[in-house]
């Protein structure tokens, strides 16, 4: 989950202007409570089978529990990041603008054509 909520915290911080930190430990934070307290993530689908509970009631009790952790954690990343000054790692424009020609570039050979899932993501 943070694999895909980093590059968005990254892109938020570049274009908002504002706090990078505050929005990589919120969804860091998101991240946690959701894996653990709601379906279909595994402890919470251990817990369900092994109490023989509803799926429903599991779900809304996992949400409803989510919500003072949630609240709780936000409050405690506005605190951490009033504390420091992290910014995201910014690509100069040259940089960007060279990888960017690399990358049509590389599109138009055969393995750019025919492998796209792999070697474009590479």
């Amino acid at each position: 989950m943070f694999m895909l909520m980093a590059p968005l915290a990254q892109a938020l911080a570049r274009r908002t202007g504002k706090d990078y930190l505050l929005f990589a430990m919120c969804a860091c934070c998101g991240g946690v409570i959701t894996h653990s307290l709601t379906i279909p993530h595994p402890g919470p689908i251990a817990m369900v089978d092994e109490l023989g509970i509803d799926t429903g009631f599991s779900l809304v009790a996992g949400l409803i529990g989510g919500l003072i952790p949630a609240v709780v954690g936000y409050y405690f990343c506005v605190w951490i990041n009033s504390r420091s000054d992290i910014k995201p790692a910014a690509m100069s424009d040259e940089k960007s603008v060279a990888y960017a020609l690399y990358r049509a570039k590389w599109r138009q050979t055969f393995f750019g054509r025919s492998c796209p899932s792999f070697f474009l993501y590479s």
